[in-house]
């Protein structure tokens, strides 16, 4: 998918917003007079998001710097926008109070998100229309502006429940004031007004404060709104007597050097660097439920199947050194020593090699079909070849280091290419699979913040942070 951010000349603080766009590498077109605007629809996969400012109040009121919720826009759009899918409608002088830089990724993030979320379950700015009018909005958009058909893709409204009156919204949100974050506040109120988990408004106020407060704090990551939400509706099915399923990766790696981690140190007794990083985290993590008073079990996978990667010569050759019965054995000794740990502290764990949890031969069938299903994704899909760059970028160290070849992330060498797409497949896999497993389980994951992160999307988790430096 390829994006075209547009604006007209004459609109000069819509064409600040598109300079940094350009500047983010994004497509732009400044159109010189509304009649320089494109007139038939996009082709294929291209993406228009037109961009305009407005003092409409309608459209920017209770603070809104920007809105891109282009089902709301439609109708206060200018006409040189018609053909285009995105509408976005900022506030004149945004850039005087707030970081438009940041504004403009979020837009394009959105914009992204197009090709990969269903549009019956969520929109590209967020959670699905709960008003009738605006749902019915919705549905105009999709059909005018996306040329698809509402019905068939299954969007269809469904009467929210409305869980609670306007003096407890109003108890909620002075609660909440103190925290000084109103989009989060909006968006406790939004959920605790159509959960169907029986949550009282004292459970609303506290895990709401607490999740705020944590997000705020960034010792741990809640890195979306989205996320946000999902996260919150997690603690509330734990609260209404759904017990919550923690589900954690980790990488076996047992020693790191400068530039980055291995498999060599295959010291006795060891639980492993990654897990040393994460145990104080995971801790401060269940600290935050313990106080919460929410019931929880931790599901521990070690990534044994980074064997497979070894197998196929993607890491260095004293690594790959390893046989496959010393390999995994090393792991079942590791998964022994983590889980004594924990039972040793009380915690409810379950700690096991991946392909004790999922068969070999299953796993292997689905990540081929994944990387084949990827691979073709990053010849077709703008946001997918984007967040391959960046992750390319991102972890170019890694990379040289286990090819041994420089790392171009824009033109990468097709041997870096074949490692990184393996390890998003080796993401995507273990993710699909153990989300078909605990479907009917309410359950979270707990991640290593990075790139890959992006891969989790539209599950709920919450990101720990690595020690600078050690991978």
């Amino acid at each position: 998918m390829k994006i075209i951010f547009m604006g007209l000349k004459n609109d000069g603080q819509a064409c600040f917003a598109l300079n940094i766009l350009r500047e983010l590498n994004q497509e732009v077109l400044i159109l010189e007079t509304e009649n320089d605007a494109p007139k038939i629809w996009p082709e294929g996969n291209d993406l228009r998001v037109g961009v305009f400012t407005t003092p409409n109040p309608k459209l920017l009121s209770r603070g809104h710097l920007s809105r891109i919720a282009s089902h709301r826009v439609m109708a206060h759009a200018p006409m040189w926008t018609d053909s285009c899918q995105f509408l976005i409608a900022a506030r004149p002088n945004f850039y005087k109070k707030s970081r438009p830089k940041d504004m403009c990724k979020e837009w394009v993030k959105i914009a992204m998100s197009l090709t990969t979320i269903d549009l019956s379950k969520s929109t590209p700015w967020g959670s699905l229309p709960t008003a009738p009018t605006n749902f019915k909005l919705y549905r105009e958009w999709i059909c005018d502006r996306l040329h698809q058909d509402p019905q068939r893709i299954g969007v269809q409204f469904v009467t929210p429940i409305n869980n609670i009156s306007r003096p407890e919204i109003e108890k909620i949100r002075n609660s909440l004031r103190a925290h000084k974050d109103k989009r989060l506040t909006d968006r406790v109120i939004m959920l605790a007004r159509t959960t169907p988990n029986p949550v009282s408004i004292e459970n609303i106020i506290q895990t709401g404060s607490e999740l705020i407060e944590m997000t705020k704090k960034k010792r741990l990551l809640v890195e979306s709104c989205l996320q946000f939400e999902l996260t919150l509706k997690c603690l509330w099915k734990a609260i209404s007597g759904q017990p919550l399923l923690i589900i954690a990766p980790l990488c076996p790696a047992w020693t790191h050097d400068e530039n980055g981690y291995t498999f060599c140190g295959l010291e006795e007794n060891s639980k492993g660097i990654c897990y040393d990083m994460m145990s104080p985290e995971l801790d401060y993590f269940l600290g935050f439920l313990k106080n919460l008073e929410i019931n929880y079990k931790l599901l521990g996978w070690i990534a044994d199947i980074e064997f497979l990667d070894l197998e196929a010569e993607a890491f260095s050759p004293a690594e790959k050194s390893l046989d496959k019965d010393a390999f995994f054995a090393r792991i079942r000794e590791q998964a022994l020593l983590i889980q004594s740990d924990f039972d040793s502290r009380g915690i409810p764990a379950e700690i096991k090699p991946f392909m004790e949890i999922i068969a070999e031969e299953k796993y292997t069938t689905e990540e081929a079909r994944e990387r084949e299903t990827y691979q073709r994704l990053l010849e077709t899909s703008s946001a997918v070849r984007k967040h391959f760059e960046n992750t390319l970028k991102l972890e170019a160290p890694l990379y040289q280091k286990q090819c041994g070849l420089p790392v171009d992330h824009l033109n990468p060498h097709p041997r870096i290419k074949d490692a990184l797409t393996r390890d998003m497949a080796s993401h995507i896999t273990p993710l699909k699979l153990l989300t078909e497993l605990h479907a009917h389980s309410n359950h979270m994951f707990f991640l290593q913040s990075g790139p890959f992160t992006q891969l989790y999307k539209d599950v709920p988790y919450v990101a720990w942070r690595a020690r600078q430096g050690a991978f």
